[in-house]
């Protein structure tokens, strides 16, 4: 092989093509870093695979509900404009208002053709009402409601939300002189920091349920942070709220340097 083409090959599988996926932790997922110390190291990695995803499981919608139990109350959900309701007894739980509602969702002729209801096996208690969508269909969640002192709060899956990478340097200062640009998070070209709100902010990326995959070109940088804001439900979500409340879960970053798949001559 001529030098020219096995350095070119070499340069190709230098560059990695497998990532080492590690999820972003320990971070506010719609705030900018503030420290050197967040994000995901890279390695060295001269490219970077992202996944950013708004659904707790890939294809599917996932809302849990957890409630404030009063007697003989009224407690409601309404999905795609088909509505059901569990009224407690005298002596009420919130077990016995998550065993309900579940129930009057998987008897439902027209919600059971979309909606899988199940008593959250995470919750220990028996207390949360897990629903999940069938097939990819993405359902809303039109009414919460509940009446006296009953009440009811909802974790579910954004529809949409807005993204930013952050990078931050690493090299050497220049023989002779010179710096490095240490201290600070670069962002990458068509990007600008939320917060800055300067003359050349640009917004960030904005994807839907489906999340956003792609890569970055990461030589010369240490660690890679990803901001993600502006998490949005769909458009009926939460149109009547009656002692109740909505909030969307907390998005998921992965991100993976991509190793080497051969070591250069006389490196490890």
């Amino acid at each position: 092989m001529p030098a020219y083409d096995l350095a070119v090959a070499l340069q190709e599988l230098a560059a990695g093509r497998a990532p080492v996926w590690t999820k972003q932790e320990g971070y506010a997922f719609d705030k900018s870093p503030t420290s050197a110390g967040v994000g995901v190291l890279l390695n060295s990695a001269l490219s970077t695979k992202f996944v950013a995803r708004l659904r707790e499981t890939s294809g599917v919608r996932t809302a849990r509900f957890t409630f404030t139990p009063d007697n003989l109350q009224t407690y409601g959900l309404t999905f795609d404009g088909t509505g059901i309701t569990f009224v407690s007894d005298a002596t009420a739980t919130a077990e016995e208002i998550a065993e309900g509602l579940r129930s009057a969702i998987a008897l439902d002729v027209t919600l059971s053709t979309f909606l899988v209801p199940s008593i959250d096996p995470d919750d220990p208690l028996n207390e949360t009402l897990k629903v999940v969508g069938i097939d990819g269909r993405h359902w809303e969640i039109d009414a919460i409601t509940a009446t006296g002192a009953g009440a009811t709060h909802c974790t579910a899956d954004a529809w949409g939300g807005e993204a930013w990478h952050f990078l931050m340097p690493q090299g050497e200062p220049a023989v002779g002189g010179g710096s490095t640009p240490f201290g600070g998070w670069d962002l990458p070209i068509n990007e600008a920091d939320p917060a800055g709100g300067g003359p050349d902010q640009v917004d960030g990326h904005l994807f839907t349920f489906g999340g956003w995959t792609d890569a970055l070109l990461t030589a010369g940088y240490a660690r890679l942070y990803m901001r993600v804001d502006n998490v949005v439900g769909s458009v009926n979500d939460g149109a009547v709220l009656a002692n109740a409340t909505l909030e969307y879960r907390k998005p998921d970053v992965w991100i993976g340097p991509c190793r080497r798949e051969s070591t250069v001559p006389g490196e490890a």
